[in-house]
């Protein structure tokens, strides 16, 4: 509270700027530029790329026409960098490609991308990494037993002893979280009575993936996805959606050991059971030592528009497994072929969206991974 001298002296000033201030409006940003990129980090590895590419928008503001030149600082010595176009003086995309990455050292390199305009009068920069490490993201998937039929107990609505569907999927392999989905199946008669909570194996962190949402719809089967969209509700709920909690907590943690779903019905008179989960782990791993002789080993064509053939010669005997992945890590195919003594597999990545991919090929004692680009 002012006291009567304060409240006086506040009502004077109030009066004294009155004229200088114009309700709802904002004085306007000054004229200039923003530069932002839409594939910030990049892995790559001296021994099987020759170039890594960054895509970039440049964005004016208030009208600004001056050309603005691009630079970078923090390549890895040994590369070479090459901006197109060198220059702009509107709004649009450029790129940044990194190239003789075959001459440079190992290692993690932040690049600054600086925009100046002529004569220097605007400048914005932005940091870009190049994950110069021989590692690619990969991701696996965690599952639980399907048509595990588990019942979810009917609520006491909100009383003391509220029961809890418990079910664990255990993760044996290590792995530091770069990434994580995770996918419930569950039939009930009314999903807004239910909470679904993920527990890391440290007994301590979780995240309540999944609300009370949906109301009186019936039957979920949910990817549960930081990137995804909000929930589209509907009887039964089927998709891709974002958690109530993001995921990224978890990231940077380890994926080893118990992971704990569980699941409370918060009200009386509706039932249900829990079908199966899962969980996708996405983890950076070194990329394989090419164990196949390269001679015998190709992929062609590359660049090719998601139709291309693996030849090899593998004398293990093993079947032939060939995984692809998208950049995010998410494998979009996987099958296993019959070995034989001249290998030759046609595989068509149906409805493949233009960009880079990681094909694995293994036969149980060999693996090894390269890199395709769809058009």
């Amino acid at each position: 509270m002012f006291s009567a001298g304060q409240a006086t002296r506040m009502d004077a000033w109030v009066a004294a700027i009155a004229s200088q201030i114009k309700p709802g409006v904002c004085s306007p940003a000054e004229p200039g530029f923003q530069i932002a990129s839409s594939n910030s980090e990049i892995l790559s590895c001296p021994t099987t790329d020759t170039e890594a590419v960054f895509n970039f928008s440049y964005t004016t503001i208030q009208g600004f026409d001056e050309a603005t030149v691009f630079e970078a600082t923090g390549a890895p010595a040994g590369a070479t960098v090459t901006f197109s176009p060198t220059a702009l003086s509107s709004s649009g995309i450029f790129t940044m490609t990194i190239g003789n990455l075959d001459a440079t050292a190992t290692g993690e390199y932040t690049i600054a991308v600086t925009g100046t305009s002529s004569p220097g009068s605007v400048v914005d920069i932005i940091d870009v990494l190049l994950k110069n490490t021989c590692t690619a993201i990969v991701c696996d998937t965690y599952a639980s037993d399907e048509n595990l039929a588990l019942n979810i107990a009917d609520g006491n609505s909100g009383q003391a002893g509220q029961p809890l569907l418990e079910h664990i999927i255990s993760i044996p392999d290590f792995a530091i979280i770069e990434g994580i989905t995770i996918n419930v199946d569950v039939t009930h008669t009314y999903i807004g009575d239910l909470i679904v909570r993920v527990i890391h194996p440290d007994g301590v962190t979780f995240i309540d993936v999944y609300d009370g949402d949906c109301g009186n719809n019936a039957n979920f089967d949910i990817t549960f996805d930081d990137e995804a969209g909000t929930i589209a509700c509907a009887s039964p709920t089927i998709g891709t959606f974002a958690p109530g909690e993001a995921l990224s907590e978890f990231n940077g943690m380890q994926a080893q050991g118990d992971w704990t779903i569980l699941i409370a019905d918060f009200f009386a008179q509706d039932t249900g059971n829990l079908n199966d989960w899962s969980i996708t782990i996405c983890a950076e791993e070194a990329l394989s030592v090419d164990e196949f002789s390269l001679s015998d080993f190709a992929i062609f064509p590359n660049p090719n528009t998601g139709e291309f053939s693996v030849k090899l010669n593998s004398n293990s005997g093993n079947a032939i497994n060939i995984d692809v992945f998208d950049i995010r890590g998410r494998r979009i195919f996987n099958n296993s072929y019959t070995n034989s003594a001249n290998f030759n597999q046609t595989i068509n990545l149906n409805d493949a969206k233009s960009g880079m991919y990681l094909v694995t090929i293994s036969d149980g004692a060999n693996k090894i991974t390269k890199k395709i680009i769809v058009k």
